[in-house]
């Protein structure tokens, strides 16, 4: 159960962390834009990574479903590496988004923080979708070990 809720905790701070930048620099350098337009706008690797994490949520729902009304281990065990999965899958998209942001700075020099908010959010909001998915799958352990 402990595993579980460290978990969770672990996954949702990462996810506020990300999610809040995502929101700063989203208000702060790109009014008017909301996180369907960024999703637009996203390179195609970062959106094809947050199409798969989207897609994780259908098999976390119904693990997450069949652990609460039948709990077992294989059932949580899967939930565990559901929600891995999807944390890795949101946050190797979002680390690859900064390294592309830094091959651009170090052939273009140095520019504006302004110009370069716009990729640095797309990194933040594929983090953000990889651990939301996370959250869901650590959060469905987490009440199924309590009804254990």
């Amino acid at each position: 159960m402990k595993l579980h809720a460290i978990a969770l905790t672990a996954a949702t701070a990462g996810f506020l962390a990300t999610a809040g930048a995502c929101v700063w620099l989203l208000t702060t350098y790109m009014a008017g834009y909301g996180p369907g337009m960024l999703f637009l706008e996203a390179d195609i690797l970062l959106k094809l990574s947050m199409m798969i994490c989207l897609l994780l949520w259908l098999p976390i729902a119904g693990l997450g479903v069949v652990s609460l009304l039948a709990p077992g281990r294989a059932i949580s065990g899967l939930l565990v590496a559901a929600g891995v999965g999807s944390a890795l899958l949101g946050l190797t998209p979002g680390a690859y988004g900064l390294v592309r942001i830094q091959m651009a700075l170090n052939a273009v020099g140095p520019v504006r923080f302004a110009v370069t908010a716009p990729a640095y959010a797309e990194a933040a909001l594929a983090a953000a979708v990889g651990l939301a998915g996370a959250m869901a799958a650590f959060a469905f352990g987490a009440a199924a070990a309590r009804r254990r």
